[in-house]
């Protein structure tokens, strides 16, 4: 194809992609509100007639999303078709109008190739469609489909007196038919008409969810089942055998009348001996939608459905049953919106209840950024020490906590005895006073493999996380330090331990360290990845020397090696990125931040073969220099370039950069060149 194909090529294409973004941005509204209509049609003792009209419009609003996705039209249109599905994911069969972001995606890798072709960099108005594009669908049409979806179950899980069960069936991505039970008689059934537009049935551009509103009917009353007639004719049934026969139980009122006189005259209740559970017979558990309503009415003074919403949200499920038979579920509990009435109740108590009536153990507690009462803080403790719902919690996290001082101690006492804990992060939160319950956390969860203790004060404790670590089971891969202050020899004790862990990544940003001159190790056989930003480590001499003899260590493993916003001396700057050039296995490297950087060719030429991800701070006038020694044969790996210029410059002088480097890497996927005064 030659260039003016290709140039023509590329204008017809990009005109078709603006076309699909306006389409979608005017067309995205409706969706919303159709949406809103039909979450608004959801309630409980719909009749099976009011579920029908109910599914007909879900119907075509899941339409109206396909619409969206793939460009597929299903219903009558009185719209011009102009384009050509460009997208393998519509059926073979199907209508399309070519405005889908299935479309969207194919047109933006095309142009991406045309461009290679034509030798030219990308436009910025082509990234900023893109970038929309991602926006409009992350941020909006994801959520709007998981709405749907949610909606979906929710009018599936309600409960109505004329009917007992309610489905939706789907064959590939058509929902196709409504099928509504009594026990085992099928009460009604609906199957789906529009499934294209050659055999729709509805008006042309038809709008339903507009003015949208059930109309209740009531099904026909069955006839009762004859009884059979029986020799003893004579024998007239007793009021009470009419009851049972109408599932009534007829000996309530006794029992509780008894209760009320146990507890009038003062009487303890007498329990019966409970009966051992038979292993064939499972507990019946609840739909996580009706455990939530029943525990918030049951908790609660007033029914709120708001609170009800807010917990489906924060509780979710995470995988496939264990053997015991319960299910693995997220609690993000810090993202519950509580009602005004539920504020004198043990919330965390109400949270276990739920999972617990809808057999669902907690795999992951997520409390983030609250106030907690001492009264909370304790039934918390009490939940993961002694409730069966929490002794498989695999990752917990408890940041920045407002807790009363007395309490935490328990708190973290109960971690302890959490046995398949792995990831566990307490950062924010003062810790100095509770060295002994850190270290018991380390000793007594040994499948722990993550510890985050960012900003965590721990002055005065390293010797009692130092032991912690000595006696931990060695699969701790993960050590957060962040934004503490440190003591020297603690520091040095830890990297003399590193060797015998499995860590794999130590984190000590914005790190500030007493007598820095003591440290020093050999090695870094485990380590990973090492983040050192803005910590004064890097104002050691022996730190910058050890970490210069690891580098040219041959049991050295490291990947990223992050030193933003460090000052180290100009000499060791320079001796250690020799270093970094001779090891020349870093996968990421960072240096934003670092004033006064040497030459770069060498590091560049020969220690980079491996890096994915670079960032520098770099003088203007050191930039072409470093461009011009930019080449995919020196950097076959790169695909994010970070690059800080100072002194501020134009944006077109930026633009005139960037395009450079694109010309010298055009497989990289991310150039940011940013200019601000270091």
């Amino acid at each position: 194809m030659g260039k003016d194909e290709l140039v023509a090529k590329k204008a017809r294409r990009e005109e078709h992609l603006r076309t699909i973004y306006a389409t979608l941005e005017a067309i995205v509204p409706t969706y919303e509100t159709a949406i809103a209509t039909l979450e608004a049609s959801v309630a409980s003792n719909r009749t099976p007639r009011g579920v029908e009209q109910w599914f007909f419009l879900y119907l075509r609003i899941v339409d109206l999303g396909v619409q969206i996705r793939r460009g597929e039209l299903r219903h009558r249109s009185s719209a011009r078709i102009q384009y050509k599905s460009l997208t393998k994911t519509v059926h073979a069969n199907a209508t399309t109008n070519g405005l889908g972001i299935d479309d969207a995606n194919v047109l933006i890798n095309d142009l991406e190739k045309i461009h290679r072709q034509l030798k030219k960099r990308k436009p910025m108005q082509l990234d900023m469609l893109e970038s929309q594009f991602d926006i409009l669908d992350r941020d909006t049409i994801g959520p709007l489909d998981k709405r749907l979806f949610e909606c979906k179950r929710s009018m599936e899980s309600m409960r109505s007196t004329y009917y007992s069960s309610c489905a939706i069936v789907v064959h590939g991505d058509l929902h196709v038919e409504l099928v509504i039970k009594d026990g085992i008689d099928i009460v009604l059934t609906s199957r789906r008409i529009c499934t294209s537009m050659a055999v729709c049935a509805c008006a042309p551009d038809a709008e339903p969810w507009r003015s949208f509103a059930i109309t209740e009917s009531l099904p026909p009353v069955k006839k009762p089942t004859p009884r059979p007639i029986t020799e003893e004719t004579n024998d007239a049934p007793s009021l009470n055998d009419l009851k049972k026969s109408f599932g009534v139980d007829v000996d309530e009122r006794e029992r509780t009348t008894e209760a009320f006189h146990n507890e009038v005259l003062g009487l303890a209740p007498v329990d019966s001996a409970p009966s051992l559970p038979d292993a064939r017979v499972k507990r019946r558990c609840l739909p996580l939608q009706q455990a939530v309503q029943k525990e918030v009415t049951s908790a609660l003074d007033a029914y709120s459905q708001s609170t009800v919403h807010a917990i489906l949200a924060a509780l979710k499920l995470m995988g496939p049953p264990i053997p015991a038979g319960s299910v693995p579920c997220a609690v993000r509990f810090h993202l519950i919106e509580w009602s005004s009435s539920a504020s004198s109740i043990d919330k965390v108590s109400m949270v276990a209840n739920i999972a617990t009536s809808a057999n669902l153990h907690v795999a992951k507690w997520v409390m983030q950024d609250m106030t907690l009462s001492v009264a909370e803080v304790s039934s918390l403790s009490t939940h993961l020490a002694q409730n069966a719902c929490f002794r498989h919690v695999i990752e917990l996290d408890l940041r920045g906590l407002l807790t009363p001082f007395t309490v935490f101690s328990s708190l973290l006492a109960s971690v302890a005895t959490l046995p398949l804990l792995e990831s566990l992060d307490l950062s924010y939160n003062s810790l100095h006073a509770h060295g002994p319950e850190l270290a018991a956390v380390l000793k007594l969860c040994p499948r722990l493999r993550s510890l985050h203790l960012e900003q965590c004060r721990l002055e005065g404790l390293e010797p009692h996380l130092l032991q912690g670590l000595e006696d931990s089971g060695g699969l701790l891969e993960t050590l957060v330090l962040a934004d503490n202050t440190l003591d020297g020899s603690f520091l040095e004790a830890l990297w003399a331990l590193l060797p015998t862990l499995s860590l794999h990544t130590l984190d000590l940003r914005h790190v500030q360290t007493h007598q820095p001159d003591t440290i020093a190790f050999r090695s870094l056989s485990t380590l990973q990845h090492l983040l050192l930003d803005a910590s004064t480590l890097l104002q050691s001499a022996s730190f910058v020397s050890s970490l210069n003899s690891a580098l040219i260590d041959e049991s050295c493993v490291l990947r990223t090696l992050s030193l933003q916003c460090t000052s180290p001396p100009q000499d060791a700057m320079v001796e250690l990125l020799g270093h970094v050039t001779h090891y020349g296995q870093l996968e990421r490297l960072s240096l934003l931040g670092v004033p006064s950087l040497p030459p770069l060719h060498l590091l560049v030429c020969a220690g980079l073969a491996k890096c994915a991800e670079l960032d520098l701070t770099l003088q203007l006038a050191a930039l072409p220099p470093f461009i011009e020694s930019l080449s995919e044969a020196r950097l076959p790996a790169l695909k994010h370039l970070r690059v800080r210029i100072s002194p501020p410059a134009s944006p077109e002088a930026i633009e005139s950069l960037r395009g450079d480097v694109l010309q010298r890497l055009p497989a990289i996927k991310t150039i940011e060149i940013t200019s601000r005064a270091v």
